[in-house]
């Protein structure tokens, strides 16, 4: 009969390709696996191709189901007699949770290796062929994430969404018996922003390892400024712990967070002059804090301000 064809506008094209190209793009589709695109969005894809009834599209369907669920169907080196030891080693070899006993262990291990139906048998004593060839806990875990719902922590975690990208986005409000009510969102939500907003999960983990950089590159400036301010009041005679806590005190002041360029362009940092002349205007002001704080009343000022004034900056300030 010859290769499948589908008639297009410029004549007819073959479905019959290559296992090779089949599993590429079947790749192509599992290397998108993330939060972004998790098992119940890959199911939803393998669905679809299954349906499209040509062998290549099947071809796909089954390369994501065998993504999915790669145990389905697999010789267990284990039985239900084995000791819970050897359970809990074949489970931690598969990432799978290794708690409880030794019943709960074996329905676990076949959880990934047998399907939803298994119990149903035809007349020869087969299993029936699935529809769907992925194991019973893949479907459940699939089912899980189209309605799951995380914190608005989680939101911001997993998936990089700020608080202003979340509003007016439908809550439900759970009641967690650690923490009381919290409102939680529907993950098929924050997918749909997160993609609109980062495109791709490798998007957002670039852009969460560039602001990784930019807090350490923060935190080793201010710590190196710090360390030039107390070097300096360390040689007008003033000991290394008032030094650090009047550092502390200060740690605001501009000249230990102002990433400013210097003369050889933005990546030559600021210049020495500029570190110098900040470190001693830092200084003075550390000193004269710290000689108000021990030769004045400003301490028992100080601490009625700390006990009485409703400070309109975030703790951290006060």
């Amino acid at each position: 009969a010859g290769p499948r064809v589908r008639r297009s506008a410029g004549g007819y094209i073959s479905w019959d390709i290559g296992v090779d190209l089949t599993l590429h793009i079947a790749g192509l589709l599992t290397a998108e696996h993330s939060p972004f695109f998790d098992d119940s969005d890959l199911a939803r894809v393998a669905a679809a191709c299954a349906c499209a009834g040509n062998g290549f599209m099947t071809g796909i369907a089954e390369a994501i189901w065998q993504f999915l669920s790669p145990r389905y169907g697999e010789e267990l080196d284990v039985r239900e007699s084995s000791d819970a030891k050897q359970m809990k080693a074949v489970l931690k070899s598969w990432g799978r949770t290794q708690g409880g006993t030794k019943a709960e262990l074996w329905k676990r291990i076949q959880d990934e290796v047998v399907g939803e139906h298994a119990e149903d048998e035809d007349e020869g004593g087969k299993e029936r062929a699935a529809h769907c060839p992925v194991a019973r806990g893949v479907k459940r875990r699939i089912r899980e994430q189209q309605v799951a719902r995380v914190s608005k922590t989680k939101a911001k975690d997993v998936y990089g969404l700020c608080k202003y990208q979340l509003e007016g986005v439908p809550t439900v409000e759970v009641l967690q018996p650690s923490f009381g009510p919290i409102q939680t969102y529907a993950v098929k939500d924050l997918k749909l922003i997160a993609l609109r907003t980062y495109k791709n999960y490798r998007e957002l983990q670039a852009s969460q390892q560039r602001n990784k950089d930019w807090m350490t590159n923060y935190t080793n400036t201010q710590d190196s400024r710090r360390e030039r301010v107390v070097a300096v009041l360390a040689g007008r005679g003033v000991c290394a712990e008032d030094a650090k806590r009047a550092t502390e005190h200060f740690w605001h002041l501009p000249y230990f967070s102002d990433f400013r360029p210097g003369e050889g362009g933005a990546e030559a940092g600021p210049s020495a002059e500029w570190l110098s002349t900040g470190a001693e205007a830092a200084a003075n002001q550390a000193q004269a804090w710290l000689f108000h704080l021990t030769r004045t009343n400003y301490r028992n000022h100080y601490v009625m301000l700390l006990e009485n004034h409703q400070f309109a900056k975030p703790s951290k300030y006060k």
